[in-house]
């Protein structure tokens, strides 16, 4: 569990933001990139580093960055949107600023085996959407889920 779990977003992005250009300066990286899937309670987060040459590597992040980063995605969550699923995080060394792309519409790319459609379903009931902002790849799967249960699936079906 991240230490910035509950607190509100711009507080989790200031610490995402602290942590990110000091571990980008001890890289000695001029540019790192952070691709996250996320569904509830799958993540994964791809992580590159380009160095002063151009090269681009993959790396790891600290967890205490790593865990910010869902932290964030909990802080974010809305209850008509729900929470993202697909982000694009990204710090220049230039500037140290943090920027941000999140994406509550479309679907997560996995590097690993995909979630099952219960993960798809468990999105939905632990960040609730209304249905206009259900994206028909995350219906199918949460339906098919929900039915194998003999279950509703939330904020499709009526009292959900």
């Amino acid at each position: 569990m991240g230490e910035m779990r509950g607190k509100p977003a711009l507080e989790v992005l200031k610490f995402i933001e602290t942590h990110l250009a000091a571990w980008l300066t001890e890289q000695e990286g001029t540019l790192v990139e952070i691709k996250i899937s996320a569904l509830a309670p799958v993540e994964e987060e791809l992580v590159w580093l380009t160095l002063p040459d151009g090269t681009k590597k993959s790396v790891e992040l600290p967890s205490k960055i790593s865990f910010a980063a869902g932290d964030l995605r909990r802080a974010q969550a809305d209850p008509e949107r729900g929470a993202w699923n697909t982000a694009r995080i990204w710090m220049d060394a230039t500037d140290k600023t943090l920027h941000t792309h999140t994406d509550w519409m479309t679907e997560p790319t996995w590097r690993t085996t995909p979630p099952s459609d219960l993960e798809y379903l468990n999105e939905l009931q632990i960040f609730p959407r209304t249905a206009e902002h259900i994206p028909d790849w995350l219906a199918t799967r949460a339906r098919r889920a929900a039915d194998a249960q003999g279950i509703p699936v939330p904020g499709l079906d009526t009292n959900t």
